[in-house]
Parts: C-alpha cells; sequence; structure tokens
C-alpha cells in the first residue's frame, strides 16, 4: 500500500493500456469461478513501474508492463482487481492519456470528453496468484528462434485426452546442464536436448497446450525469453 494512504493515481495511454490487456487476456477465466481475481485483470503497481495480469490458475498468468507515470508515492506493490468490461470500455475510447484513480473500492478513468468508474478490488490475499517476477526461484533465458524451434520439434505429440492431463502438454526438464523437452501422446515421443539453455538447477513442470499456443502468439520472433520458476 501508499505511505500517505491516498488513491494511487498513474497516467497511461489509452492505447498502450488496451494493447497491454488484449495480451493477457486469453489466460482470463470468463467463465463461472468462484474465485473472482481470476475473471479480472490485475494492476500491479510498483515503484515506477505497472504492470497488468491475468491467470487462471491451473494453465498461466501471463504479465506485461505498461509504460506508466506513477504519480503517487508509492513505496510497496499495491495490487488492483478490475472485472472485465474495463477491455469493452477501453475499446471505446481514443488514443489519449487516461488518469486512473485506484480507489478503495472503485477505480475512477478521466479522459477527454469525460470519466467512468468500474468497481474494483483492493486486496494483497492474491499476492501469491501473481508473484512477483524478483520472487522467481530461477530464470532460464532462452533465445526465441530456439525456443520456438523446440516447441516444434515437441508439441505435435501433445496429447488430447480429458483422462490424462499431464499429457496435454510439453514437459520441461532441467536437469544434467541444460533442458530437455518432451511431449507424448501415448503412441508417439519427441524429445529435444536443448544443450544451448544451461541450466545449473534441477526442476520439472508440464507446459499444457493453451499456455504454449498463447506463447506462440504473443512472441516475437526474435529476443530472448525469459522463462521465470517460482517453484523446484
Amino acid at each position: 500500500m501508499n505511505t500517505t494512504n491516498k488513491p494511487t493515481v498513474v497516467t497511461v495511454g489509452s492505447k498502450e493500456l488496451l494493447r497491454a490487456i488484449e495480451q493477457v487476456s486469453p489466460a482470463r477465466i470468463t467463465g463461472n469461478t468462484t474465485d473472482f481475481c481470476y475473471k479480472c485483470y490485475i494492476f500491479d503497481i510498483q515503484p515506477g513501474e505497472m504492470y497488468v495480469m491475468a491467470s487462471d490458475y491451473f494453465n498461466m498468468t501471463v504479465r506485461k508492463k505498461v509504460d506508466a507515470i506513477i504519480e503517487t508515492d508509492c513505496q510497496e506493490r499495491q495490487l488492483f482487481a478490475i472485472y472485465g468490461t474495463l477491455l469493452t470500455a477501453l475499446r471505446l475510447l481514443a488514443d489519449e492519456p487516461l488518469r486512473i484513480v485506484f480507489g478503495h473500492s472503485q477505480v475512477e478513468v478521466t479522459h477527454s470528453n469525460g470519466l467512468f468508474f468500474m468497481p474494483l478490488e483492493n486486496n494483497s490475499g492474491f499476492s501469491a496468484i501473481f508473484p512477483k517476477k524478483e520472487d522467481a526461484k530461477h530464470t532460464v533465458r532462452i533465445e526465441i528462434p530456439d525456443f520456438l524451434h523446440f516447441l516444434k520439434d515437441t508439441a505435435f505429440c501433445m496429447a488430447d485426452d480429458e483422462l490424462r492431463p499431464v499429457m496435454n502438454g510439453v514437459c520441461f526438464d532441467f536437469k544434467d546442464n541444460h533442458l530437455v523437452m518432451a511431449a507424448s501422446d501415448g503412441h508417439r515421443l519427441a524429445k529435444v536436448d536443448a544443450y544451448s539453455v544451461p541450466v545449473d538447477f534441477t526442476a520439472s513442470f508440464v507446459m499444457r497446450k493453451q499456455t504454449l499456443n498463447v506463447m506462440k502468439r504473443l512472441l516475437p520472433k526474435v529476443g530472448w525469453l525469459d522463462l521465470e520458476i517460482y517453484k523446484d
């Protein structure tokens, strides 16, 4: 929370915010769920930085940094949950600066032709669902062209079996100083030893098909992928 107990105020471009929300939207749950935060966009405001996040908990959490001016003296991390109708509102606005005031139970968005209000939840209780980047136990850097190549050579063997969900994805196995990616549908097996990805720890997890499809759509063709691992 901010130390002054005043509302948190940020200024951000409407199209910049819209692009960020559209990118994280695939992770948001649009159907029935008892946990409201999975139906929301989570605004993660830290000293000098703002991120927009969404999560479906089981498959993925997507985080996007947004260029914004944090007007309030923000000394600690703050999380605000705004319902999905925010996306519809932003699509109706022109490309212009927005002044967003995060209050206790509502958010006020001021634009050139007026303002609108939306309910929000201001609660650090979902911080475990949306961990901070610096809380990652391990971060692995992979060149994006290499990652997409490894994915292409394994993902075609993913299963689509409701009874065996662990097979509906690609296994990432960090061991013996390198990354191993593998997938199987019970009849075929594909495996890649990625020696170009050196590691100094041991961990293993399955990244599901939905998550991989979103990643392929969002990743640029060049650059680096920082794969953050929060549990061994």
